[in-house]
Formats: structure tokens, sequence, C-alpha cells
């Protein structure tokens, strides 16, 4: 089987936007540690554990996260912003290494591609992750390029108009979304992220194939 380069096939664009790793902040979970390989600094720390210590107390007392009316202020907003600044903190210190790592730990370390069945459309669609310019190598029809990691952040700070929500910038066509919230009814001192991917590189090749 063939395939052929998304845009080429249909009269309207047809761009998936992959799902990625969602991770949690915690006052145990050091996630600089995870994503990056370097822990979170005791700023961060000091930052954050008063804000789970009330959530702590929230959740011995079985108070619902829909009855906590300030927790856009009190709960979501200081902990993106003891995130934004411990990302920024991160990047200070160890430059290149944070929007790289970011962009493996979120997707792979590793090349690979991703198969989307849409049976509505009788159609199958291969993304192509070549980070490491391992895959299609033996191929003489077709060429897939080397996807270009990010070594900059541009830009990191709150969507307009939102406290829960952070958005990142970084060079090489990369833009990701942070949306916190909370996945239980009871308040707990948990939080998840919803991280999307809104902008990727052109390298990352999107095929298709139609069923017959």
């Amino acid at each position: 089987m063939i395939f052929q380069e998304l845009y080429f096939e249909r009269k309207r664009p047809l761009f998936i936007l992959p799902t990625v790793k969602h991770s949690r902040l915690g006052p145990k979970l050091d996630f600089s540690l995870k994503w990056f390989g370097y822990k979170c600094s005791n700023e961060y720390w000091e930052t954050i554990l008063p804000i789970f210590n009330r959530l702590y107390d929230l959740q011995r007392k079985g108070i619902k996260w829909n009855e906590l009316t300030d927790k856009f202020d009190s709960v979501y907003y200081p902990l993106l912003k003891a995130f934004t600044a411990e990302i920024n903190r991160q990047y200070y210190s160890h430059g290149k290494d944070i929007p790289t790592r970011l962009i493996e730990y979120l997707f792979a370390k590793y090349d690979f591609y991703k198969s989307i069945g849409l049976d509505k459309d009788r159609l199958t669609i291969v993304q192509v992750y070549n980070f490491k310019g391992t895959l299609g190598k033996k191929s003489k029809e077709i060429r897939f390029y080397e996807v270009t990691l990010p070594t900059r952040i541009i830009k990191l700070d709150f969507a307009p108009g939102k406290k829960h929500i952070v958005e990142l910038y970084l060079d090489n066509g990369w833009q990701l979304s942070f949306r916190i919230h909370n996945a239980s009814t009871i308040v707990e001192p948990s939080l998840k992220f919803d991280i999307q991917i809104v902008g990727m590189p052109s390298t990352i090749i999107t095929l298709e194939e139609y069923w017959k």
C-alpha cells in the first residue's frame, strides 16, 4: 500500500492533532524531574505546598469542587503561575534541553508511526513522527523528513482571559496549551493537565489511504 500525502488528495485539508501524555500536579509530584530530568526547585515546593495543604483540609471535610467558588483564583491560577515559573527557572538553568526533553516526554524518545482509522470516511491516516531520522530509510518511493525538535522557549504565559490555561510557544513550529482541571467530584490534593498540541512542524507528515 502506497500512501499519498494528505494535502494532495483531499479538497478540504484534514489535520488531526496527536494525543499526548497527560500529567498531574500534586504536593509530592516532581513534574520537572519526570519531564526534564531535573528536580523541581525549593521555590516551587514552597509556593505550591500551602495550596495543596488547603486542598487536604477541604478533602477531609468532603467539600465538592463545584462548591469551591474561588477555585480559579485560589487553586488553578496560583498553581499554574508556580508551574510556569518553574519551567522558566529550569529553562534558564538548562537551556535547550528543556524544550527538547518536553517534546520527547510528551510524544516518545523513539521514532514511530501513528495509525488512525476513520470508518465513516473509509479512510486510514498515518502520521509519521521521525524525530531521530530512522523511518523510511529503505523506501525508494517516500521520503520522511527528520522532525526538528524545539530548542527555545519563545513565550510561556496564560491564555488571554483564562486563569486555568497557559500557552507555550516554542521555536521550529511547536505550540502547546496546558489546561489544569480537577478530575473528581470531591476536592482532592491532585489536579490533572489536559495538554494539547496546537502547532507542529510541517516535517511531521500526514498520509492517507482510502478503502475500496
